[in-house]
């Protein structure tokens, strides 16, 4: 499984373009039954809605993989992103933000790479904070790090959720 999105949402602080990394994988030989004519159908049709609306078309981004590397490690979303380094240069912390990237990576491994969203991503995060600012790993863990409820969860286990049952 990837995740990616639609080529005219893809790149910079959001994920990969579909085509893209399918065309990467084929180029490195692996077969994928990803189906290029309805990935295109899918990217047009983002195309004709930001046109539709009157809405601006980005460039396009060309392939960075180094950029593409730190991303796969932390997986922190576009508007987790742009809170955190907001944030970081609020506070005179801007320069920690590779610092806190690339413990973010190490802290999502710990769990198994679970996909990063949305309240597990903010969890990472300030974990990834509290250790680079605090200079040691898990001086102070928040409580979903040592919490079963949260633990099954990020590793995408089936978990009965009191509050839905």
């Amino acid at each position: 499984m990837i995740w990616t999105a639609a080529r005219l949402l893809a790149w910079g602080s959001a994920l990969p373009a579909a085509r893209d990394i399918v065309a990467m994988a084929r180029e490195e030989g692996c077969e994928t039954d990803m189906d290029d004519t309805v990935l295109a159908e899918i990217d047009d049709w983002f195309y004709w809605a930001a046109h539709a609306e009157g809405r601006k078309v980005p460039e396009q981004k060309p392939f960075d993989q180094a950029d593409y590397r730190s991303h796969v490690g932390h997986q922190i979303h576009g508007g987790m992103i742009s809170n955190l380094v907001q944030q970081l240069k609020d506070r005179g912390l801007a320069a920690h933000l590779p610092a806190v990237l690339e413990e973010a990576a190490l802290i999502r491994a710990e769990p198994g790479y679970p996909h990063m969203s949305t309240p597990f991503s903010q969890f990472v995060g300030v974990q990834a904070l509290m250790n680079v600012t605090q200079g040691e790993r898990d001086a102070a863990p928040p409580p979903f790090r040592t919490s079963a409820r949260t633990a099954a969860p990020s590793r995408s286990a089936r978990a009965r959720i009191p509050w839905l049952a």
